[in-house]
């Protein structure tokens, strides 16, 4: 019995960690012991400093510590300057500085919000360094340069070490990585693709499984770039060589939603079947770069566009919606071919180490609304803390916000700013039990700098695996950021009970803080969220009914709707919603797709009075689709009809051709807004509990 309760607390309290995982701990704790002993021997003023930073920027990827340690560095510097400033100009006048501090704060992590990577950390690190260099020297403005200069220095050792031992001690580097991450995200998305045309239960599961893998590979993408000069030239193709493949996921789903209303022995599952499974197998045999671009593949993709094409010439369907429902299918199943050929175009491209500076950039979801709320919440939970600081008198006040400010900064832009929080507090309370322990029992009774590496490294190694975890990464990271913190290593050390308890109860007390603005003062709505991101969705399209507006690039209107998508998946992931939302956001961008190719063909056809007629009507009601998508389903569907039937009165192969394919976008509209109709009416249960 005993033996049955204790293996499942083991297995929870102590996992197993894999080598890759104990590397990274153990190279990390190799650079911050490194950087320790430099900042010990250069007598820095806070070299605990220089240990936190290489805990902050630390990764397993070598690349990965260059951007993230540069991007330290010039935020570092934007929030030494403003330090500077603001103790020159305000330092005799608490409010007016507070009142500063909450501004600068506020923009910082507007920015933030709007910035992606390590340039929205360097956003939220110029926010909060000024409660690293401003808040100490409010009581001694004097002290502002050498607190300056300090944090500078402390910084670039920090950041010089742990590239050092990183580049030193390296068990693998993105650039190697890369080429192996975009073979096994070519055969997972050829996989799932082929198993969607053949209507294999379990999508929605298998669909986020591809998706996560393929979102996964930005972060190495940029690793990659910051290793080698020549793999940051092909950066742009490659990440639009991904979100080709994400397009090819969500158009083999949509394939898959047509072809699972069909009757399977119905007229038209039987026009589609050959032109279905010739796509199909050519899926089937992408297992590899080296398949991908061969010329068998080639000739196949071209074969299965030239059938697709030429499927509407060989139609013989009794009625007109039959004809629809087939055109429809075919272009898809061209889209899906097209995007394996333009794929293929950019993967030869990398292979052959040709640049991407050419290539379409993708383009990402920036939400200025959003952004400001999180700005303003950032400035308004500075302004509380300022306010009790100053009521107060507390000696430890500054000490307060210094752990406010971090918190408000790095979690306003979480999708789940109120569990990060509490994560966070858990660390930075968890930090000080340990620092206590580790100060007075254990750096107390040792001398010299190897026995002092002894006592302190387990702690680093320890938080370094923990944060590994998913589970465990906000607390960890809270941990190790906070547990160097309260030690204040000093050269030589000081040992002040009182002073280390006082700074403990101040940092956890602005860690509560920080929970209580993100749960009461402004908590953050994730179904008013999720609501908002829908209707930019709508809104997008609304703007492509325009016909009066230029042309967009389908590559950026794209990919940004794909990253909204991914933003949504993860806002959602354990609401029954959201499949749902998922499936609504694939059919925008399949109508958006729609819409651009009927609005471009339309440019070249001459059409019938009555025909143009019915066209104008339709874009005039899409235009309208936020607010009653189904007359628009209901007028597109009308115009699909008109252009078919058009199109059996003309002649010329070239006019017929378009005529058709305009018909069938159409059509492709109507039913993809009458299939989704609670997406673009707002009635999923997440758009009603956000109203």
């Amino acid at each position: 019995m005993t033996t049955d309760i204790a293996l499942p607390v083991r297995r929870t309290l102590l996992p197993s960690f894999p080598a890759k995982a104990w590397h990274h701990a153990i190279s990390t704790m190799a650079a911050a012991m490194l950087a320790l002993y430099v900042a010990f021997a250069l007598e820095l003023d806070s070299p605990g400093s220089a240990v936190v930073t290489v805990l902050i920027v630390s990764s397993p990827l070598p690349g990965m510590v260059l951007s993230k340690g540069i991007w330290r560095f010039v935020g570092t510097f934007v929030g030494v300057i403003i330090s500077v400033l603001l103790i020159a100009c305000l330092a005799q006048s608490p409010p007016a500085f507070i009142l500063s501090l909450a501004v600068w704060l506020g923009l910082c992590t507007y920015l933030s919000s709007l910035l992606r990577y390590f340039q929205a950390y360097a956003a939220v690190l110029a926010g909060y360094t000024i409660s690293l260099v401003a808040l100490p020297a409010a009581d001694n403005p004097n002290l502002i340069f050498d607190l300056a200069t300090g944090r500078i220095a402390v910084v670039t050792v920090g950041i010089l070490c742990t590239a050092l031992v990183k580049s030193l001690i390296v068990l693998d580097i993105g650039e190697r990585r890369l080429q192996p991450a975009l073979e096994s995200a070519l055969a997972a998305t050829a996989t799932f693709a082929g198993q969607a045309l053949d209507l294999e239960p379990g999508l929605p599961q298998r669909r986020k499984a591809v998706a996560d893998r393929l979102i996964a590979l930005d972060p190495l993408i940029l690793a990659a770039a910051n290793e080698s000069a020549a793999t940051a030239q092909q950066a742009p193709a490659v990440r639009l060589y991904v979100s080709i493949l994400v397009n090819v996921i969500t158009l083999a789903s949509s394939v898959r939603d047509g072809l699972a209303t069909l009757p399977p022995d119905g007229t038209v599952a039987a026009a589609i079947a050959p032109l279905r499974d010739m796509v199909r197998d050519v899926l089937r045999t992408l297992c590899g770069t080296t398949v991908f671009l061969s010329p068998a593949t080639a000739e196949a993709l071209v074969a299965a566009r030239r059938a697709a094409a030429g499927l509407s010439g060989d139609l013989a369907l009794a009625t007109a919606p039959e004809t629809l429902d087939v055109l429809a299918l075919a272009a898809r199943l061209e889209d899906i071919v097209e995007q394996l050929q333009l794929a293929r175009n950019h993967l030869t491209g990398i292979v052959q180490g040709r640049t991407g500076r050419d290539v379409t950039p993708v383009s990402y979801h920036r939400d200025q609304r959003a952004a400001t709320i999180n700005g303003l919440r950032a400035a308004i939970a500075t302004l509380l803390a300022g306010g009790f600081w100053i009521v107060t008198a507390w000696s430890a006040g500054t000490q307060m916000l210094a752990a406010v400010l971090p918190i408000c900064a790095l979690l306003g832009t979480s999708d789940y700013p109120e569990q990060a929080s509490l994560a966070f507090a858990r660390g930075i309370a968890l930090a000080g039990v340990l620092a206590f322990v580790c100060e007075f029992f254990l750096l107390s009774q040792v001398d010299g700098f190897p026995l002092l590496v002894v006592a302190f490294a387990p702690f680093i190694i320890v938080g370094c695996l923990y944060a590994t975890l998913p589970k465990h990464a906000g607390s960890a990271t809270a941990f190790l950021i906070f547990f160097t913190t309260f030690i204040g290593f000093r050269n030589p050390m000081q040992y002040d009970m009182a002073a280390m308890l006082n700074t403990i109860f101040a940092f956890v007390l602005g860690a509560l803080c920080g929970v209580l603005v993100f749960r009461i003062v402004w908590p953050v709505n994730i179904a008013l969220a999720v609501r908002r991101m829908i209707g930019q969705m709508r809104g997008d399209l609304r703007d492509l009914a325009d016909r009066r507006r230029p042309p967009v690039s389908l590559t950026m209107w794209e990919t940004t709707m794909h990253d909204r998508l991914s933003r949504l998946s993860t806002r959602l992931a354990a609401s029954p919603d959201r499949a749902a939302v998922i499936e609504g956001g694939m059919a925008a961008i399949h109508i958006g797709r729609e819409m651009m190719r009927a609005k471009l063909v339309l440019g070249s056809l001459t059409l019938p009075t009555e025909v143009a007629a019915s066209v104008e009507a339709a874009w005039r009601a899409l235009g309208g689709l936020a607010i009653a998508p189904d007359a628009a389903a209901q007028a597109t569907k009308v115009a699909a009809l008109r252009l078919l039937a058009a199109s059996g009165e003309r002649v010329a192969g070239d006019e017929r051709t378009g005529l058709m394919r305009t018909a069938a976008a159409h059509h492709e509209i109507a039913l993809l807004l009458t299939r989704h109709r609670a997406f673009f009416v707002g009635e999923l249960p997440t758009a009603k509990e956000a109203s």
